[in-house]
């Protein structure tokens, strides 16, 4: 069965990742390079803070009823959800601010129209 689904894939001869070709460029293929890389970075920064904040609720779970277990749970459960706030801000600003300079860059001077005397 692995023969016959290994014929089913489609050969690029340009090298394709995702949208971006490597064989011929296109007008926003660093930005989109680009977008890819922060995403993936933050990406795994979100996984990461997630994986904590499980951590810190299993910590307070198995805390046995000791005080000073519990209040370091709920410190590193409040770091965490901190940064995970911090890593989708980063998301967003990134995400902004890339497209904004990309429908800067690819705009003519036209589609601002002319300045007034």
């Amino acid at each position: 069965m692995l023969p016959i689904m290994s014929l089913a894939v489609e050969f690029d001869p340009y090298g394709a990742i995702g949208n971006v070709s490597l064989g011929q460029p296109e007008e926003d293929a660093v930005s989109t390079i680009t977008v890819n890389i922060l995403n993936i970075i933050l990406g795994f920064l979100a996984l990461a803070a997630v994986v904590v904040i499980i951590i810190a609720g299993f910590r307070y779970m198995f805390s046995g009823g000791d005080t000073e277990t519990m209040k370091k749970a709920k410190n590193i459960l409040l770091g965490a959800v901190i940064g995970l706030a911090v890593v989708l801000a980063a998301w967003a600003i990134t995400t902004y601010v890339i497209s904004e300079l990309n429908q800067i860059t690819t705009s003519s001077p036209e589609d601002y129209g002319t300045p007034q005397d």
